[in-house]
């Protein structure tokens, strides 16, 4: 079987009459969105949650059936059956996957050995494992259909700059409420933290944010008891409580989803 070899580029039959109208809007809506990012204090933390959505969305690609909050709390240590862990561990492997490529574009180019190696990360312990992780298909699969993807990126892109807006102006309301609630020294750092991880134990967010224990539980009753925190389990035993900090979820799906 010979391989597929794409055409030299740029493309020489490309109906560009009908590119250029959807080139202007998309150029101009990512330009809107990086600025927007840009302007984010601490991006790391604040679009933590748009990261979990996006490892999510493009999962489902494949067929995976999983939501964000489902991540979040199989992280937080809840149970699910093996079929769904499955799933919830290939978008935790996407978001490795995102964050790996993150770090590594800062200091090298990419490559075809970066892309395997992300690759072998987004396969890893999940279906397809036996599958040449890391190396690059025998058989091709070549489509692109240019004026649908223009179309997506600027859809994403609009729709990836209202939940950032949304989520800039929650940070902004939620820094000066939890600041009241708490009049401790502590409250950025509980703030980062619920925003870096919106649904969590207990004890990883006494250990996540350094704050004594003594102090850190009270905080969290103080949010509970505030409304700011819902508990989507108690604590039992030796198990921690697990909370969710549903306005934020809600505000990255831009939906009800707790």
């Amino acid at each position: 079987m010979q391989p597929y070899v794409p055409a030299s580029l740029p493309l020489a039959n490309l109906d560009l009459m009908r590119l250029l109208p959807k080139i202007g809007p998309a150029n101009a809506a990512l330009a809107r969105y990086d600025g927007l990012l840009q302007s984010v204090v601490n991006p790391a933390v604040m679009l933590s949650p748009l990261t979990q959505r996006e490892a999510v969305l493009s999962s489902k690609i494949e067929g995976t059936q999983a939501t964000v909050d489902e991540v979040l709390e199989f992280e937080a240590g809840m149970n699910f059956d093996a079929e769904k862990t499955k799933d919830i561990q290939e978008v935790v492997n996407y978001r490795n996957t995102l964050m790996l490529a993150t770090g590594e574009v800062a200091h090298r180019p990419i490559s075809l050995g970066l892309l395997r190696q992300m690759h072998a990360v987004l396969m890893n312990g999940v279906r397809g494992v036996n599958k040449t992780p890391g190396e690059f298909r025998r058989e091709q699969n070549w489509s692109g259909w240019i004026a649908f993807f223009l179309e997506a990126v600027t859809q994403q892109a609009l729709n990836n700059t209202g939940r950032v807006r949304a989520m800039m102006t929650l940070y902004v309301d939620m820094k000066r409420r939890i600041t009241e609630l708490t009049r401790s020294q502590h409250a950025m750092a509980v703030l980062d933290a619920l925003f870096d991880r919106p649904i969590f134990q207990s004890g990883d967010f006494v250990q996540r944010t350094g704050i004594p224990k003594q102090s850190a539980l009270p905080f969290l009753r103080t949010l509970r008891d505030a409304g700011v925190l819902q508990v989507l389990r108690e604590s039992s035993g030796r198990r921690s409580a697990v909370p969710a900090f549903r306005d934020l979820l809600n505000c990255a799906e831009g939906r009800e989803i707790l």
